[in-house]
Formats: C-alpha cells, structure tokens, sequence
C-alpha cells in the first residue's frame, strides 16, 4: 500500500501539475498506490493510515479510486473519511460476481438478465468492515447500451440484504459507456436497461426454471 510520506508526495507532485484556475483539486489516488488483483479476480486499493486527511489538509476537494480490471471507479471527498483513517489503513475492494437470480425475501425470484454485470463494492477500516458513509461518494459503472436500448433506460439497482432491488437511478454517458451515480452504502450493484421480472409461482416446477428464465431474459 506504500507508505505515507511516499503517498504525500505524489499528491503533492499531482497538485503542482493541476493548473491554479480555481477547479476543486481532485486526485487519482489509484495511481499514487498499487491497484492489487487477488486470485478470485477481486481488485484492492490499500490506503495508509493518515492519506485521506493529508489529502483534505493539501485543499484536495476530491479523491479517486479506479479499478481497472473492473473499469469501476469511485470519487468521494476526503473529508469524510479524514479523521476516521487518520490512525488506521483504508483498504477499498470491487468485484464482479456471478448472479443468474436472487432469492429475496418476498419469496419471489429475481432473473438477472445473461451478460449482466454485478458489481460488489466493499471498504475495511482497519480489520473492520464499513458498509456505509456519513455522506455519499460517486461511483462510476461501465454498461455497454444493447441493441434497442437507449441512454435513458439504464438505471443502477442496490441489490439489498433481503435480495430485493433498490432503485439507485444514475446519469448514463453513452461516450463513456458509464453510469454514474451517487450513494452512501458499499453494497451490490447492477446496471441495467429494465427492472428484472419477478416469479412468484415457480414453488414446485423449479425443473422448469432454467427455460423459463432463458425466455424472461429475452423478453
């Protein structure tokens, strides 16, 4: 994760380079410490203790992590996270996992479409899991549009606890191929073109599921 000073100086060398034209600094954090890629595929970002708050102390309005294996990113204010890292490491971990259906609690299944990507975001202060923050940060998806499909039907869903969907919303770019959108809770995340369908009557046929999914995902 690098150590703290050699983290301060690359800020400090980013600052210098940024033009003084009054824009909030913003910083890549992901390229001032290594981006490491576990064997199950998970990518982490290893922040030492002290980074957030040294960053905020430098006038740096945002911060950035990006995942490149995952093309997911996220921008977050320093300032939420300053005094609660100051003594401790902050380590940030994406991964895509594999979904065909979620079991949620209203004894209903949800069908994820083939091909869809479902992103899981995670944070560790110290041995300790977070899985929310006291405001909310930016976090950028990749989602190529289909065919048929158009900007404005994409929307990001919160896969919740209970396996029920949370409408997040989102602003797609179509130049980017990315939503962005904002929230508060580290959780599962998906992109999608339409709320997955949901069967409730399925008790007692699940030899006919898989057909019966394959047909939902085609609409």
């Amino acid at each position: 994760s690098g150590n703290l000073d050699g983290v301060i100086k690359q800020i400090d060398k980013i600052i210098k380079s940024t033009p003084n034209n009054n824009l909030p600094i913003r910083v890549d954090l992901s390229t001032v410490v290594t981006v490491k890629t576990e064997k199950n595929g998970e990518q982490r970002i290893t922040l030492p203790a002290g980074t957030m708050a040294a960053a905020k102390d430098k006038g740096v309005s945002e911060v950035s992590l990006t995942f490149p294996k995952e093309k997911v990113t996220l921008i977050l204010d320093p300032k939420i996270l300053a005094s609660k890292t100051r003594d401790q490491e902050i380590e940030f971990r994406v991964s895509n996992v594999q979904l065909n259906s979620v079991n949620t609690s209203k004894d209903e299944i949800l069908v994820i479409p083939e091909g869809t990507r479902v992103v899981d975001i995670k944070a560790f202060i110290g041995n300790t899991q977070v899985t929310k923050f006291d405001k909310a940060i930016k976090v950028a998806l990749p989602y190529e549009l289909g065919s048929g499909e158009l900007a404005n039907m994409v929307s990001v869903y919160n896969i919740k606890d209970d396996g029920t969907l949370e409408k997040i919303g989102g602003t797609y770019s179509d130049k980017l191929d990315t939503i962005f959108f904002t929230t508060n809770h580290l959780s599962l995340y998906i992109a999608m073109p339409s709320e997955p369908k949901s069967f409730t009557d399925l008790v007692g046929f699940e030899w006919a599921q898989p057909a019966i999914y394959e047909m939902s995902a085609k609409g």
